[in-house]
C-alpha cells in the first residue's frame, strides 16, 4: 500500500471533485447554504452565492466521475478554489495503513473543519476500484510468477 500512496491521494481528490466524501455523501454546506456568503456579503449573500455557484459550474462543468460517482449537482461544492488545497491531499503511510490529510497549506484544517474528517476518507468505491484495478492484477502476476 505504501508505494500506492499516490493513487489513495488521487482518489480523494476524484471523490472531492464529484462532491462527495468518503461515505458517499454530499458535501455540505452547498454554495447557497454556505455561511461564508452570510458573512462576507451581508444582505446580498444568496446574490454572491449564486453568481459563484453559476461561476463554478461554468469553469469546472460536473461530470461523471471513473470511480462510478454521478456528476455533482451545480449547489455542490468540489472543494477546488485555486488547486492548492487538492495539491496538499497527501497519504502517509502509517503502521496499519496510510493517513490522507492536507499537508502544506495554511486553510487545509479550516476546510476540514467546515466539510468533516471525512473528506479525507477513501470511498467504498474507491476502494473497489483499487482492489479490482491494483491489487488483483498484482496477485495474479505473483501467482503466475510463483507458478501455484
Amino acid at each position: 500500500m505504501e508505494k500506492d500512496a499516490p493513487q489513495f491521494e488521487e482518489y480523494v481528490r476524484e471523490q472531492l471533485y464529484s462532491g462527495v466524501d468518503g461515505d458517499e455523501s454530499p458535501l455540505i454546506p452547498g454554495y447557497t447554504e454556505d455561511p461564508y456568503f452570510k458573512k462576507t456579503y451581508g444582505e446580498h449573500w444568496k446574490k454572491n452565492a449564486e453568481r459563484y455557484k453559476n461561476w463554478k459550474t461554468k469553469i469546472q462543468k460536473p461530470k461523471p466521475s471513473y470511480l462510478g460517482f454521478s456528476a455533482r449537482g451545480n449547489n455542490t461544492p468540489n472543494l477546488i478554489i485555486r488547486g492548492d488545497f487538492y495539491s496538499s491531499i497527501t497519504a502517509i503511510p502509517i503502521s496499519n495503513g496510510i493517513r490522507i490529510a492536507s499537508y502544506g497549506v495554511s486553510f487545509g484544517s479550516d476546510i476540514e473543519k467546515k466539510y468533516g474528517y471525512k473528506i479525507f476518507k477513501v470511498s467504498s468505491k474507491a476502494r473497489r476500484h483499487y482492489v479490482t484495478y491494483r491489487l488483483m492484477p498484482s496477485i495474479e502476476k505473483f501467482i503466475r510468477r510463483c507458478e501455484l
